[in-house]
């Protein structure tokens, strides 16, 4: 897999996903859709973090708002390690102005941004003490180069945290992608992207879990932002909910992947398991297991960079009638 997450927080659940120590999901801070990220940390203060596989080459893009006349913040980070090293920081100087930073705080290059409104970010690492790389594009255009050292320190050579931060007036964020250059898709810059929340409309082929809340299951997890007292249960394996989604926009473009967000947790002792399931055409495909806590912390979200029935590209057609939902394993 190249395509490794993505976000466009538009659900306001981004607690469940990232490791916090501030921030808030509003409406004014969105770039498309519902919502986006507006981190409100301490100046040069982590605010979100995310754990994501170790890669040699790690590649992100997002959208990002200075909102105007922030001076000298810490934006965002790439850690290796298991996060206890902090390699690369990206940091607004002033309004206008970006730069990147060893993570000592050493200048490793300088690039301007739009000082007001929304600009598309990405970022290309790997990390060497001296042949490193980092490639910094800012809507699409390649900003800075830079060849030389790019470990901090630590004992790794691979990336495997992002993170994010704000301080004074605060940053947006939206429309998030990582990768890495595995595989033979979606293992290189990905260009402007947006992040579609797609949710339940209605029931699909399958209605096998009691509901909580209201008596139409697909209602249960249907809110924005989510609310865990309204929920579907079940304990016996092979029971399945799958659901009729919100269709893409007319307008989407090339489709790098779908990603099947759920919360889970179990309600007593013993073993509780749940996996994510897809219906596609005449098909039911699923992901990996995963072992429930009993906080509703269990937030699962595979990836599927491909239609599962074809192998191939999901088109515009493929994502409007797939229906996902979860099954208890």
């Amino acid at each position: 897999m190249a395509l490794l997450f993505m976000e466009g927080f538009d659900r306001s659940d981004y607690t469940a996903k990232w490791n916090t120590s501030s921030g808030s999901v509003q409406t004014s801070a969105t770039r498309f859709g519902y919502g986006g990220y507006l981190s409100l940390g301490a100046a040069g203060g982590v605010t979100i973090t995310k754990r994501v596989p170790a890669a040699a080459n790690l590649i992100l893009g997002f959208a990002f708002n200075a909102f105007g006349g922030v001076t000298y913040d810490n934006m965002c980070y790439l850690y290796g390690d298991l996060g206890a090293t902090r390699h690369l920081v990206l940091r607004v100087d002033v309004a206008g102005s970006l730069s990147l930073r060893l993570g000592n705080g050493t200048l490793l290059g300088t690039a301007a941004i739009p000082s007001t409104g929304w600009a598309y970010i990405e970022i290309s690492a790997t990390i060497n003490s001296t042949t490193g790389r980092v490639i910094v594009r800012v809507n699409g255009v390649v900003a800075i180069d830079y060849t030389g050292n790019t470990k901090s320190g630590g004992t790794n050579t691979t990336l495997d945290m992002i993170g994010f931060s704000g301080g004074y007036s605060g940053h947006g964020l939206d429309d998030l992608y990582v990768c890495d250059t595995t595989g033979t898709t979606n293992n290189a810059f990905l260009g402007d992207v947006r992040v579609q929340m797609l949710l339940p409309t209605g029931a699909g082929s399958s209605t096998q879990l009691t509901p909580t809340g209201s008596v139409n299951n697909y209602a249960n997890v249907s809110e924005v932002p989510d609310n865990t007292a309204t929920y579907n249960s079940g304990s016996t394996v092979g029971n399945r909910d799958t659901y009729v989604m919100t269709d893409l926009s007319a307008a989407t473009g090339p489709i790098y992947g779908m990603q099947n967000s759920i919360v889970a947790w179990k309600t007593d002792a013993g073993i509780g398991a749940m996996k994510t399931a897809m219906k596609v055409g005449a098909g039911v495909y699923y992901d990996t297991t995963i072992s429930l806590g009993t906080s509703a912390s269990a937030y699962l979200s595979p990836i599927r960079e491909t239609n599962p029935a074809t192998s191939a590209a999901w088109t515009l057609a493929d994502i409007n009638s797939a229906e996902l939902g979860a099954e208890v394993a």
